[in-house]
């Protein structure tokens, strides 16, 4: 005899690497880029017609050498992003639908790959890495056998004395 059993399970994962550069103005003759730290990172995971993306923002803090090296500044600046995450199914073709739910998880957080300079603009190169399970309803079939009751069994044996 067999029984089905209605549950929730992994229906599909996905992750995606994400490089992007940008470049900033500084109005200033640059001698030397010094460093790069980023914080704040903020993102939500959306998906539209099976879809699935990622829109997210961080605040980059640029920190380079001016006037021949003898003067140094800091910069702020809000980044933001979207990237699709293309997924595979671990069960079968499933329609994504409001029912399903998508857990994400930062697997590296945005950091700087790279920092350069030409004259006024500073260009950093940055990556992050994010990954989905998509968790959807599905039904799983296991065989039963008919259970029989030992009389010795006690059947109170969890409840608090």
């Amino acid at each position: 005899m067999y029984r089905e059993i209605l549950t929730k399970a992994i229906i599909a994962k996905g992750d995606n690497q994400i490089f992007n550069q940008e470049t900033i103005k500084t109005n200033k003759d640059i001698s030397k880029v010094l460093g790069c730290w980023i914080i704040n990172h903020k993102y939500e995971i959306n998906c539209t017609n099976n879809i699935v993306k990622i829109i997210g923002q961080f605040d980059a803090f640029l920190w380079y050498g001016f006037n021949n090296n003898t003067d140094s500044d800091l910069i702020k600046k809000t980044f933001t992003y979207q990237s699709d995450i293309p997924y595979n199914f671990t069960i079968e073709s499933y329609p994504i639908d409001d029912k399903c739910e998508i857990k994400s998880y930062i697997i590296n957080e945005p950091s700087c790959k790279s920092m350069t300079f030409s004259n006024d603009d500073i260009s950093i190169e940055y990556v992050l890495k994010v990954a989905i399970d998509i968790i959807g309803e599905t039904k799983i079939k296991i065989k039963v056998d008919d259970v029989i009751i030992d009389d010795n069994i006690d059947i109170n044996y969890m409840k608090d004395k």
